[in-house]
């Protein structure tokens, strides 16, 4: 077989029919998506071990700290370096002032469920998030568009349908920034962190996802600056909490058709006769 993706890796499944009499048990060579993991030292603060697909390293690496908010931007990393042993490891050395600030600031680190543990009370994490600005405007029928935009991105998907995706866009629904991983959590550290990587940043902009929106997901984006967040699945409670918290406007179960408003939907401008069943959140 070949395989349009590096992280996929081919294997032999045997596909058996739920139904009598449907099929004949058969051997069916398919893909499945490479699990690794990225081990992030942050020289003088600590190591996270982060269990992805194991691709584009350094955007994970840079997404996670900037969307963790250890760093606020490229300037805040002093050195950077790769290396491949039993799993990649990438090397941060921060700046001191921003050390000083992770050290010393008074601030704490709260680690994502992709990579670890460490949360307090979520009415306490939701408060310390940062509000967002409240620029962006969007068509209703951008969130389409940007939902069928990510589907034609998911390559790994499309071969294995292992794979979580992300995408930065901005309010013209242009793509920014894309990324796919196994988890949700990666895809979206990878995708803000390419825009880091680029010295550029989310403020203004929406982000597109695969999956469930959690609240860690919100609590990455407004760290981030995204002021939408549009999802194909459904939002947690906490998720819907932390988005009218921060002031991003979230959507999900984007459809072709339909998208469903949990969070200040100002944002998102509809037809002429739809807008009185349009409730404020």
């Amino acid at each position: 077989m070949e395989k349009d993706c590096d992280s996929l890796v081919p294997v032999v499944a045997i596909r058996v029919p739920t139904a009598e009499g449907a099929f004949a048990p058969r051997e069916e060579p398919c893909f499945v998506t490479e699990e690794g993991h990225v081990t992030v030292q942050v020289r003088e603060v600590g190591t996270y071990v982060l269990m992805c697909t194991p691709r584009e390293e350094q955007a994970l690496a840079v997404g996670f700290l900037f969307s963790e908010g250890l760093i606020g931007g490229l300037g805040d990393i002093a050195t950077m370096e790769s290396q491949q042993d039993e799993g990649a490891v990438v090397r941060v050395e921060l700046t001191r002032e921003a050390l000083r600030k992770v050290t010393w600031g008074g601030g704490r680190v709260v680690v994502s469920s992709a990579g670890g543990a460490g949360a307090s009370k979520a009415e306490e994490r939701i408060s310390r998030l940062p509000r967002v600005s409240q620029g962006m405007r969007v068509e209703a029928e951008l969130l389409g568009r940007v939902s069928r935009a990510l589907l034609a991105r998911q390559e790994a998907f499309k071969r294995c349908g292992g794979t979580h995706a992300a995408m930065v866009f901005d309010a013209g629904g242009e793509t920014l920034a894309f990324a796919e991983d196994m988890g949700r959590h990666n895809a979206l550290d990878k995708a803000i962190g390419k825009r880091v990587l680029g010295e550029a940043n989310c403020g203004g902009c929406g982000v597109m996802l695969s999956g469930r929106v959690s609240l860690e997901m919100v609590a990455k984006c407004a760290r981030a600056g995204v002021e939408l967040m549009a999802a194909v699945s459904a939002p947690t409670s906490l998720a819907v909490e932390a988005a009218r918290s921060t002031g991003i406007t979230l959507c999900g179960f984007v459809r072709e058709q339909r998208a469903s408003l949990f969070a200040h939907p100002h944002r998102v401008r509809v037809a002429e006769g739809s807008r009185e069943a349009l409730t404020r959140a």
